[in-house]
């Protein structure tokens, strides 16, 4: 193929097609130019590099906008034309952002199959906490929770200081009826996360969900006082100041609990009003002042 061709036809070629012209064509090219080999074939990984992860991250955006055919479509296209030049980690992310699409889609055998052979293209992947974590979150949201279940605790064998996994896993085992283990594994991650500065944003809710439990538990006043560990934390969070509001109802502290209320409605007003670029709104600073003391 003589070179004044190449740009006309660029256009009109596939991925595959210029990542073989990269590594044959363009190769002999480039080294009557001085260049070596070994340069050329790193251009032909670098060609192939960057189509197939411009594949892969259309295929995570189909999957963002709910088109999830043509997710997989994408995805199982860049990864069975992958030829052996993609990082082994690379193509096994690939094929594990395929899984999360199949179960999506309701193709769960499919989608574990395809978990196995990831974890057989780079068995460190195994050892993911995250990524165990995120397979756990998709299952659940399918209704599988055995399964959800399963990888919830291998997350927390990967990394059994991470927060995220023993929080799931505990709203996951409420689902499953068992609230004591559940209480347990959400003091376990709420003690994680009281370590760790990333979590500080979580821990608010962290606390609301343990005082709920302990509420349906019939442990009220222990529930009175985790609600108001996350009103501390979280000081201006309507649903935190709501949620202790009717902790203190439940136990007959009615005055405590109008504060409450009131509290929670003005941050209400105060978060909207901050949405629509105002500083400032009469019904919150009437309110100012308002709870327990």
């Amino acid at each position: 193929m003589r070179a004044h061709f190449l740009p006309l036809l660029l256009p009109l070629l596939p991925a595959h097609a210029l990542i073989l012209l990269a590594s044959r064509d363009v190769t002999r090219r480039l080294k009557s130019l001085g260049m070596s080999h070994g340069e050329g074939a790193s251009l032909a990984i670098n060609a192939e590099s960057i189509s197939f992860d411009a594949r892969v991250s259309q295929g995570i955006r189909f999957k963002e906008i709910g088109e999830l055919a043509r997710a997989r479509d994408t995805l199982e296209s860049a990864i069975q034309s992958e030829t052996g030049m993609i990082l082994p980690l690379k193509r096994a992310e690939a094929m594990c952002k395929l899984g999360s699409v199949l179960i999506a889609l309701e193709e769960v055998d499919e989608a574990l199959s395809t978990f196995d052979k990831a974890f057989e293209v780079f068995p460190g992947l195994d050892h993911s906490a995250d990524l165990h974590n995120s397979i756990a979150v998709d299952l659940e949201a399918a209704g599988l929770l055995d399964l959800s279940k399963e990888h919830y605790l291998a997350a927390i064998h990967a990394d059994p200081a991470k927060p995220e996994p023993h929080f799931n896993l505990a709203e996951l085992l409420e689902r499953l009826g068992d609230r004591g283990a559940a209480i347990m594994e959400c003091r376990t991650a709420i003690s994680l996360a009281q370590d760790d500065r990333d979590y500080g944003e979580e821990l608010p809710y962290y606390y609301n969900h343990l005082a709920e439990l302990l509420a349906k538990n019939g442990a009220v006043q222990e529930a009175t006082d985790v609600f108001a560990l996350a009103v501390h934390h979280a000081p201006s969070e309507p649903s935190s100041l709501f949620r202790l509001g009717k902790a203190f109802l439940a136990a007959g502290k009615d005055e405590e609990a109008d504060a409450l209320f009131a509290l929670a409605e003005a941050a209400q007003i105060r978060e909207e009003a901050r949405k629509h670029g105002l500083h400032s709104h009469p019904a919150v600073d009437d309110m100012e002042g308002l709870g327990p003391n």
